[in-house]
């Protein structure tokens, strides 16, 4: 039986089961996509009696908002660690850290999250919130760098971020134009 291992972002004191269930959740998503979460792959996965993650949260949308709030949880502290004191969001050294090994399950879980959340009005509106709060801190960054922060700059801020943290994710680091 192979257990999940957890996003190193964590630290390595004990989790409570509730936050075990919710890391575990994000490993899942990352590495079997959306369609391998399950109360019973968790329970395998974290060596617990069956039925031990239905107990902590009742059903499959349970585990998919817990995800998406650990997820999003992650994302904002990996963000306040890469934003500069004048409030600049260091925009490469964010891409870099979120591509590194340690939060590449956050970020591949993200992902699936989204696309679940296409199909899942209450996953998507969960998100909706939280994707308001990372906008509101774009536009804070872009503010603080003294670029315009209407917004339609902070949505092309956040598309061009976005498909550059793809090309790193589907690519590796250093690819570059005719090379592979």
């Amino acid at each position: 039986m192979t257990n999940i291992q957890t996003d190193k972002s964590r630290t390595d004191a004990p989790l409570n089961r509730r936050d075990a269930i919710a890391a575990a959740a994000i490993e899942l998503l990352a590495v079997q996509g959306a369609w391998g979460l399950s109360h019973r792959a968790i329970d395998k996965s974290l060596q617990l009696p069956m039925g031990s993650t239905s107990y902590y949260f009742r059903t499959r949308q349970a585990l998919l908002e817990v995800a998406e709030q650990l997820v999003f949880e992650r994302d904002m502290a990996c963000m306040l660690e890469n934003t500069d004191h004048s409030g600049n969001i260091q925009s490469m050294q964010l891409i870099e850290r979120w591509t590194a090994a340690d939060m590449r399950s956050t970020v591949l879980a993200r992902l699936e999250l989204m696309l679940e959340a296409s199909r899942n009005p209450a996953l998507k509106a969960q998100m909706l919130g939280h994707r308001t709060q990372f906008l509101e801190n774009v536009k804070a960054a872009l503010a603080a760098r003294g670029t315009s922060a209407d917004e339609a700059s902070v949505l092309a801020s956040v598309a061009q971020f976005e498909g550059a943290l793809l090309q790193q994710l589907a690519f590796g680091h250093g690819h570059r134009f005719g090379r592979s």
